[in-house]
């Protein structure tokens, strides 16, 4: 694995530069080794702090999965680096593929839900992920993106 910095412009923050943070590997491996609400967290911060998730797209559609309960999910990451990671095995071939936040929120997440689908938040190589109803999720994200708008002004 190698570490990636990407710079990106935000549409709405008028030439705004938003700069993808690199992960050391000590900060990679750190994340990944923790408990599935803890990357939850995690998630929900870099996201709203990067106004970029990322998932995996194949030649047809955006991949899914499934937990040990049988109840489905579309897979979202919270840098390149993690699902890059993940594009193996059964997710071979996938493009990492990026969303912006604002669109996550306002397209991507009530289709999730109006589906009866999940969002599995940050699922790591080992596929231990945190399965989370989208309505829950667009709330964390709503709440921490109000957070860092009280900080900025």
């Amino acid at each position: 694995m190698t570490a990636s910095t990407c710079t990106i412009r935000h549409p709405f923050n008028f030439g705004a530069v938003i700069t993808i943070a690199t992960l050391s590997l000590h900060e990679h491996a750190t994340v990944l080794r923790q408990d599935g609400p803890t990357r939850y967290r995690y998630f929900v911060s870099a996201i709203a702090a990067a106004q970029r998730v990322w998932g995996l797209q194949n030649q047809h559609s955006w991949v899914d999965c499934e937990d040990e309960r049988g109840i489905s999910g579309v897979p979202f990451w919270p840098h390149p680096d993690y699902a890059k990671e993940c594009a193996s095995d059964m997710w071979e071939g996938t493009t990492v593929t990026e969303i912006d936040t604002h669109k996550f929120i306002n397209e991507w997440l009530p289709k999730i839900g109006a589906a009866s689908v999940q969002v599995a938040v940050f699922p790591t190589p080992l596929m231990k992920g945190c399965f989370v109803p989208a309505t829950k999720l667009w709330q964390d994200l709503l709440r921490e993106i109000s957070k860092a708008d009280v900080l900025q002004n």
